[in-house]
């Protein structure tokens, strides 16, 4: 892979497998963000290739689309156990990690996750207002929200949660049922993409 940050239309067909007027379509109908020299040659961003390049191997079967799940957990230890937890059960998630409800929405706006697992109970901003914040602004649908908390399950606010339909797991959580959980949002998220 070239270390480039832009390509000729000749080094972009090669590196895409096309022909050189592929790649001149491509940039007319901007599938390829480029620009022109003064000598009027294009020069193409690699980004764009490289996503280009992403798409066509996920057409193919090549590789497999990943699911980006925020985890919103302040405590490190258990953020580290969930890392763990994920790599070990080989599902196509990309986890991303936030310390408390406040950096949550900050990732949640960077990464636009299509899953998220959070705590309730977190300094600064905890898992309830960022939840409200997220519903307020249709961030993301109620069906897309796992909370795993220690809260007493007849408590208010398990029970708004679940009157909401949100999923709601007690701790000490069962990873068996997590895991489970997740292979199920997972697969019916990749479908709804139609990626598999």
């Amino acid at each position: 892979m070239t270390t480039k940050k832009v390509l000729s239309s000749a080094e972009t067909a090669k590196m895409l497998n096309v022909s050189l007027r592929t790649v001149q379509l491509w940039v007319e109908k901007g599938v390829l963000a480029a620009w022109k020299t003064p000598g009027g040659h294009r020069r193409i961003s690699l980004e764009s290739i490289q996503k280009l390049k992403h798409q066509q191997d996920v057409q193919v079967g090549f590789v497999k689309p990943s699911v980006k799940l925020l985890i919103v957990e302040d405590q490190a230890h258990q953020r580290k156990f969930y890392r763990k937890c994920f790599e070990r059960w080989n599902l196509p998630v990309e986890v991303y990690m936030a310390k408390d409800g406040y950096h949550g929405l900050i990732k949640l706006g960077e990464m636009k996750p299509d899953l998220l697992i959070t705590d309730l109970m977190m300094p600064s901003m905890d898992g309830s207002e960022m939840i409200k914040a997220i519903r307020s602004k249709g961030d993301l649908d109620e069906n897309r929200i796992i909370v795993v908390t220690a809260m007493d399950s007849d408590s208010a606010e398990v029970k708004r949660l679940r009157d909401s339909n949100i999923t709601v797991l007690q701790k000490p959580v069962s990873f068996d049922d997590l895991k489970q959980l997740l292979e199920n949002r997972v697969s019916m998220l990749a479908t709804a993409a139609k990626l598999w």
